[in-house]
C-alpha cells in the first residue's frame, strides 16, 4: 500500500519503520527524538517535520515489513543500523 507524505509523519511519529525506492535502492525513515532520520547506503541526516513534508511530498512510502524470517544481510545491516534511532 502506497503511502502519502503527511501519512508516513503519522506512522514514523508512531514509531513504524517506512521507506520509498529510487533508483532501485530503498531509503529508509525512522523516528530521532523529535527529528526524522533518513537513511540510504549512501547517506545519512536528520531532518525536521516541515523539510520533510517539502522534500517528501510527491514520494510513496511504504511500512517495512520487519516480521519476515527469512534474513537478507544487505537489509538486515540497514535494518539495525535504523533500530538504534527509533527509541
Amino acid at each position: 500500500m502506497e503511502i502519502n507524505a503527511e501519512k508516513a509523519l503519522l506512522l514514523i511519529n508512531q514509531g513504524e519503520l517506512l521507506f520509498i525506492v529510487q533508483n532501485s535502492k530503498k531509503t529508509y525513515f525512522a523516528k530521532k527524538k523529535e527529528k526524522i532520520y533518513v537513511q540510504s547506503n549512501t547517506y545519512s541526516y536528520l531532518l525536521d517535520t516541515d523539510t520533510f513534508l517539502s522534500l517528501y511530498k510527491n514520494v510513496s512510502f511504504y511500512i517495512e515489513d520487519t516480521s519476515d524470517v527469512s534474513i537478507d544481510s544487505e537489509i538486515d545491516k540497514a535494518y539495525y543500523s535504523l533500530q538504534k534511532w527509533k527509541y
